[in-house]
């Protein structure tokens, strides 16, 4: 199959042996009956059963000197658990990628006992089975033109391979991010991952080579739920880039994505896009609202003059006492320094916008 650089393409000769049952040969159309995979009790599937991905571009800004790690970019094939003991609220860690929205969604739903089961039982599907992939350099990934030699990035393009396909649950699917370009194979990976909208990704991740650290999202314990989470949106909303998600995805958006609903309002009045204004909530709609914090996802945006909070990004509430309102900001690495607490007094000078979520 042809590799396409902008999508997330796999071959699934090798699930449709996975799916194979030892005693049930007729069940499967497998080139090689009886040789299920080792994870439903069988032998060892064929060599060529392999699934071929091709994993999301970096940043742009690669160059020395310009934001992006240039030759200190690399990649890694990372083995561990996709979850620690627990999901904890501080367990994401926004790294480099300016997607806020996206990791104060994913502490806000950490925070809230229904959607904490979510994230572990439905959002993430591991499938053990062969996986390749692979990574196709772009013009932009080299250093700037006018030195003598441009040198690509120290990044290699791959292959890397590993036994776990993670399929990443979205509850709005992506038009336009095929699971395979043959129907029929497509229809049983959707099956077999028991995810319409799921996006299929390796546990391969950026990697900043001077740290050996993980260069975007992250978890605080090294859990691994909350880069894969992010990869995928990257595959997905970002177009199999993660640049395609730093500015472009709104609050709204990202919890839609992640939970299936969204309600917006804004703290202040707000214009719109026909000239004309919003009220803004009402005080009394507004406690309301952070009163449910731990019974359905919320999250708020600040503006870029937020007077007592990082300004022009988005926090996840994890607490609401009628006086106060405690956020978390992703940004921090250190747990006491996530949390802020916000008298509600100042509530709108500190947040413009707030996103709630479903029960």
């Amino acid at each position: 199959m042809p590799f396409d650089p902008f999508r997330n393409l796999v071959t699934l000769a090798g699930l449709q042996t996975l799916d194979t049952d030892a005693t049930a040969d007729e069940a499967t159309q497998s080139p090689a009956p009886g040789t299920a995979g080792p994870a439903l009790g069988g032998g060892t599937p064929a060599t060529a059963d392999v699934a071929e991905i091709i994993e999301p571009d970096p940043d742009r800004d690669t160059g020395e000197g310009q934001l992006g790690l240039g030759k200190d970019l690399g990649m890694k094939v990372f083995s561990g658990p996709l979850f620690g003991t627990a999901i904890e609220v501080h367990e994401p860690i926004q790294g480099f990628l300016g997607n806020c929205p996206l990791v104060a969604v994913l502490c806000a739903m950490a925070h809230v006992p229904r959607q904490n089961r979510r994230l572990r039982n439905d959002i993430l599907k591991e499938v053990a089975m062969p996986v390749e992939s692979n990574r196709y350099r772009k013009g932009y990934e080299y250093f700037p033109a006018d030195r003598p030699s441009p040198l690509p990035m120290a990044s290699p393009g791959g292959p890397f391979t590993s036994d776990r396909l993670i399929a990443v649950r979205f509850q709005r699917p992506f038009p336009y991010q095929p699971l395979s370009t043959d129907v029929f194979e497509a229809g049983r990976l959707r099956q077999r991952l028991d995810a319409p909208g799921a996006v299929p990704v390796t546990a391969v991740l950026f990697v900043d080579l001077r740290f050996d650290a993980v260069h975007y999202a992250r978890g605080a314990s090294g859990a691994l739920w909350p880069a894969l989470i992010e990869k995928a949106y990257a595959v997905g909303r970002g177009v199999n880039t993660y640049q395609g998600l730093e500015a472009t995805v709104g609050l709204a958006e990202a919890m839609r994505d992640m939970t299936g609903f969204a309600e917006e309002e804004s703290l202040i009045e707000a214009e719109t896009t026909d000239g004309g204004t919003l009220p803004p909530i009402t005080t009394r709609r507004l406690r309301r609202w952070l009163s449910k914090h731990a019974s359905r996802p919320i999250i708020l945006g600040s503006p870029d003059d937020a007077p007592d909070v990082v300004g022009n990004h988005t926090f996840a509430v994890i607490g609401y006492d009628g006086a106060t309102v405690t956020v978390v900001n992703a940004l921090e690495e250190l747990p006491a320094a996530r949390t802020t607490t916000v008298p509600m007094t100042a509530i709108r000078d500190n947040f413009h916008d707030i996103v709630r979520g479903p029960v």
